[in-house]
């Protein structure tokens, strides 16, 4: 019996040798870069529209702009102006929730209903749409299952959203 106590203390020291042998240090150069390293590649496009890429982001908030806009935020205090941009097929499809990109710069995002559900009908609301990196040109990505599996009402979750449409 002392003989198997002895290797459970030999088998734990060795695992708490093995973490600690395996810890691995950052430089003070990798901490000052937390968070001011672009954890994604951002999309082809908005350079080419003469955007500074490390100061934009996607927009889907207020109901002023349906659809999705990109914004660049003033490079200096002095300046308050907020410069936007929208593509033609960015509000076509009505309101849009949360935007996430992928690691090509590709976005993605998907409709939400604002007052009513004119701008999406039953047919449209499960549509995930993308907007290509490379032409900033919105279309359809997925469609999640169709709104007639459900009886008399449509509930979807997308990205932490619940919603339920009755009729």
């Amino acid at each position: 019996m002392n003989q198997m106590k002895s290797l459970n203390y030999l088998f734990f020291l060795l695992s708490m040798l093995s973490f600690v042998a395996c810890e691995e240090k950052m430089t003070e150069e990798e901490i000052s870069n937390i968070g001011r390293q672009p954890c994604r590649k951002p999309a082809e496009f908005i350079s080419q529209l003469g955007f500074d890429a490390s100061r934009t982001a996607y927009s889907t908030e207020g109901t002023q702009y349906k659809g999705v806009l990109l914004l660049q935020a003033p490079a200096t205090s002095a300046d308050t102006a907020f410069k936007k941009y929208q593509h033609p097929t960015w509000s076509q499809h009505g309101y849009m929730a949360s935007v996430t990109t992928d690691d090509f710069g590709n976005a993605y995002c998907f409709p939400i209903p604002v007052v009513n559900t004119m701008d999406n009908t039953l047919k449209t609301i499960h549509t995930v749409y993308k907007i290509d990196s490379k032409t900033g040109v919105m279309q359809a990505f997925t469609s999640l299952p169709d709104h007639r599996l459900f009886r008399r009402c449509c509930s979807f979750w997308y990205a932490g959203h619940l919603f339920r449409l009755s009729w």
